[in-house]
């Protein structure tokens, strides 16, 4: 394979922060960085590996058993899980999730949907995801009685600053 179409490993990304975002690639010094081009995304991916192995099976798995679901299958009008919506469901997890965040609960709704639920400790974080881009987050602190309730589209600041305090509390499995 020549040095200008090779992937990314994992020796060529170095990571600057817990997000996506800032997460850097930097070339070896086999590769001409004048030639060489690294996506965000593939650098972000190549970063995330570990983690994405420990949360993807608890997703996967139930989001394509939504996607098999029938019409009808909450013995209402109930839809199957969109493939749009579960892709991006995968993605948005991708780009929230991290080591100190806990596997969360996932579940289909009937317009075909998902929820993603997160229980731990004193808070309760609930994403509902109708549609790419069509979110809402329920946030409770059964400590305090505190609540939030959001819509989003692309901006997630608001969703990460709820995920931070889910993981502050979370401990990581040695």
């Amino acid at each position: 394979m020549d040095d200008v179409t090779r992937t990314l490993s994992d020796r060529d990304v170095r990571s600057r922060g817990d997000t996506s975002a800032d997460t850097v690639a930097t070339f070896n010094s086999r590769v001409d960085p004048s030639v060489a081009v690294a996506s965000l995304e593939a650098a972000r991916q190549a970063r995330n590996h570990a983690d994405l192995q420990r949360w993807i099976g608890s997703v996967l798995v139930p989001i394509r058993e939504f996607l098999r679901l029938p019409k009808g299958w909450d013995s209402y009008q109930g839809q199957p899980l969109k493939l749009e919506t579960g892709m991006f469901a995968i993605q948005l997890l991708g780009d929230i999730m991290n080591p100190r965040v806990p596997i969360p609960l996932i579940g289909p709704t009937p317009p075909g949907g998902l929820q993603i639920e997160w229980y731990h400790d004193q808070f309760e974080l609930e994403l509902s995801i109708n549609a790419p881009n069509d979110c809402e987050v329920l946030f409770r602190d059964r400590t305090t009685g505190d609540e939030q309730a959001f819509q989003f589209a692309t901006d997630l600041k608001p969703l990460m600053a709820l995920i931070s305090k889910i993981q502050m509390n979370h401990r990581v499995a040695a």
